[in-house]
């Protein structure tokens, strides 16, 4: 499992890059930012839609650049436990 945080516009994209980190380090997942418009959209909340097309990852977890987590967690391990492909 990988983070994805899109941080697109002024400002956003170091906003994305600190709550990646931060998501990172609470999780001990590898991260990634996506700071550009691959694809067309209305807006760069909708890209997350096309996120797997663009991010070559079994399983994502993906996030936006205005959530903050305040204590460890095992997204994996939650994602696993579900039981589902």
């Amino acid at each position: 499992m990988i983070i994805v945080c899109i941080g697109i516009g002024d400002g956003w994209m170091e906003c994305a890059r600190l709550a990646a980190q931060r998501m990172s380090d609470m999780t001990g997942l590898d991260h990634i930012v996506i700071d550009t418009m691959f694809t067309p959209a209305p807006t760069p909340s909708w890209l997350k839609a096309k996120v797997c097309e663009k991010v070559d990852h079994e399983s994502l977890m993906i996030m936006d650049a205005d959530m903050v987590c305040v204590k460890p967690w095992k997204p994996q391990e939650l994602f696993e436990s579900l039981g589902r492909p």
